[in-house]
């Protein structure tokens, strides 16, 4: 008889992978895309349309696998966001000749890479309802919403960017120009979001209500773990093998990890989602005070500038919040701390969502009924991979501007 070693099984910490950073309007939207992949009809009823209104090749009501972020993806759609607005064009063909794909690879994806894009003036910066709004501009246009939930597309990136536009209609408006970027990577991923549910109590992730810092640990039946943590608006992608893992989450100020159960990986994305109001009560104690410590005393109260008068010019406008913005997007070290304007010591979009509110209340006359109109600019999607490129053409624009109340 043939004397076998003896063999031992180890488990093996994979390693941590970094966390994909978007802001919360881009996480936003790629929530709400999922939102569509997950129910392609449903998203279609929504908007009053027929899922496949004006298109030649229908697209099945069946099921897509959701999209995960991707770092790369997600830096290349800001990148193109912000030269479009700096240099006044609307384009998949960048202004260094550049195609969605170079940019993509540019950035450290892999692979090619769709794109849809779109611009919009907006009066005032709303994260919340600019990404809703961006969403459904897109999804109603058919050539776009044929491209967000095309079958192998596996991984995402959004940028979304605020600035001053040319449109040939209007002239120069403050406007917000969104990029998407959609890859088909070979890899597959545990993605989802983790949110609090506290500021839109509606069971799906709106701005300001991410958390940040979240560990999201997958272990295989062999004990080997692969782990990384969500960004500061939430969101997390987990790539991963085939096979079955238990997932938990280390949630930061509860005492022990969150069970998410049993996930399976078969060639596809799965999407695991944590809302943070509907977990038993855990949280840690408050810490004790020092009994012997010395007494504070309240100091004078001294006038202080509004914290939301961010550029300090007397003036609350939505310069302020805009400046908010383009600094979280820039992840500037110098500039954030000096834009809490809830004094929580961090800088998110919650910051400039009270400066917002506070202009609404404050200035309901500043602007009038026919300004606060949005102006829709022209909408354009591509699909390129290697040196194939479908762009849609003279006839898809003029359709799709259609759509939006314009003509090309």
């Amino acid at each position: 008889m043939e004397s076998l070693e003896r063999r031992f099984l180890f488990a093996v910490d994979m390693g941590f992978q970094p966390a994909a950073e978007a802001s919360a309007a881009e996480q936003l939207v790629i929530e709400l895309i999922n939102r569509a992949r997950a129910n392609p009809a449903a998203e279609a009823a929504r908007y009053g349309i027929d899922l496949n209104k004006d298109l030649t090749s229908p697209i099945s009501p069946a099921p897509k696998q959701p999209l995960a972020i991707n770092s790369s993806l997600n830096r290349a759609s800001e990148l193109h966001s912000r030269d479009m607005l700096a240099n006044d064009y609307f384009d998949h063909i960048g202004k260094n000749g550049s195609t969605p794909s170079k940019r993509a690879t540019d950035a450290g994806y892999s692979n090619g890479a769709g794109e849809n894009i779109a611009v919009r003036s907006v009066a005032t910066v709303n994260p919340q309802s600019d990404a809703e709004v961006a969403h459904e501009q897109l999804f109603r246009s058919a050539g776009h919403r044929s491209n967000l939930l095309t079958d192998f597309y596996r991984e995402i990136g959004v940028g979304i960017e605020y600035g001053d536009y040319a449109f040939q209609s209007s002239g120069d408006l403050p406007a917000m120009m969104t990029t998407e970027k959609f890859g088909a990577s070979n890899k597959h991923f545990i993605t989802g979001v983790v949110f609090s549910d506290g500021v839109i109590n509606d069971d799906f992730y709106s701005v300001a209500e991410g958390i940040g810092k979240v560990s999201i640990v997958a272990t295989d039946t062999t004990g080997n773990k692969f782990s990384t943590e969500t960004g500061a608006a939430g969101g997390y992608a987990l790539h991963a093998p085939n096979g079955n893992y238990s997932l938990v989450a280390i949630i930061p100020g509860r005492q022990s990890a969150v069970n998410l159960g049993t996930v399976t990986i078969q060639n596809a994305n799965t999407k695991v989602d944590i809302a943070t109001d509907k977990l038993p009560s855990d949280l840690l104690p408050p810490p004790v005070e020092n009994p012997t410590s010395d007494p504070i005393v309240d100091p004078v109260p001294q006038p202080v500038a509004d914290s939301k008068d961010v550029n300090g010019d007397g003036h609350i406008t939505a310069l302020d919040a805009l400046r908010v913005i383009n600094a979280i997007s820039r992840g500037s070290r110098t500039e954030l701390p000096q834009y809490d304007v809830n004094g929580d010591g961090n800088t998110t979009p919650l910051d400039a969502l009270l400066i917002i509110n506070h202009i609404s209340r404050t200035k309901k006359n500043s602007i009038a009924a026919g300004e606060a109109a949005n102006h829709f600019g022209p909408s354009h999607h591509a699909q390129d991979f290697g040196n194939s490129t479908s762009v849609s053409n003279a006839d898809d624009r003029k359709r799709d501007a259609a759509l939006l109340g314009l003509l090309i």
